[in-house]
Parts: structure tokens; sequence; C-alpha cells
């Protein structure tokens, strides 16, 4: 994953207890770089362009199934994304993670920071 300076990807986890106990279907689906995005079942119009929706980005990783073929462990997003950007930080250039997670419906939670050196920062949303 070189070239750019700016790489977004995405990670799929895994339905969590509270969402199996509750009856939670999984909506994300990941092809190749793209990440698709169905609508519940219970709110489908029949219309794939309104049910369905594709985003693709510099990568997408899936980590939701550990029996799938393409389950993105974290030594792989590490082997794909942390040793170029270590190695870019370590060079002295600036660098920086962005990284957040969704547990609830429309609820980011707060952002906190930590600094790993002088040139390289991780932003995590807990």
């Amino acid at each position: 994953m070189s070239g750019g300076n700016i790489k977004v990807v995405v990670r799929c986890r895994p339905l969590n207890s509270r969402e199996i106990a509750r009856g939670a279907e999984g909506l994300i689906r990941m092809e190749g770089d793209q990440t698709i995005i169905s609508r519940p079942s219970d709110q489908r119009t029949g219309k794939d362009s309104e049910d369905i929706k594709a985003f693709t980005f510099d990568k997408s990783y899936w980590s939701a199934d550990k029996s799938d073929p393409t389950y993105a462990d974290q030594q792989k997003v590490y082997n794909d994304l942390g040793e170029e950007l270590l190695d870019h930080a370590f060079g002295g250039y600036n660098c920086c993670i962005f990284a957040c997670k969704f547990s609830e419906p429309d609820k980011l939670e707060q952002l906190t920071y930590q600094w790993i050196d002088r040139h390289a920062y991780i932003y995590i949303i807990n």
C-alpha cells in the first residue's frame, strides 16, 4: 500500500454478544477493497440502488469471522499498514492513525490520542 500520503481503510468487527442477543444481523460485507452496506431486512425497499451501498477504500478488512478465508487478523493489518507507517515515522515524517468504533447507532465516542514520538500520533475513539 504505497504511493499516497493518505490511506483510508475500514475493518469490520464481529457482532458483539449484546448485538447477537438482540437478534442483530450483519449488514456489512467486504469484496476486495469495497465495503458494502445493506439495509436491515425489515427496511428493504426491493430496489438494490436504495438497499445496498458500496464504498471503495484503499483497503477493506474483514475481521468478523475467523473461519472466512478473507479474515484479516491483527498481524495482517500491521503488515499492510503499521510497518510502513512506523518506517515513515522513524524516518522523520509526521504520521497519524485515526481509529474509531461505533458502539451505538449515530454515537461516536470521545476522541483521545496517544503521542508515540515527535512524529507519530494514534487517534482512538473509545
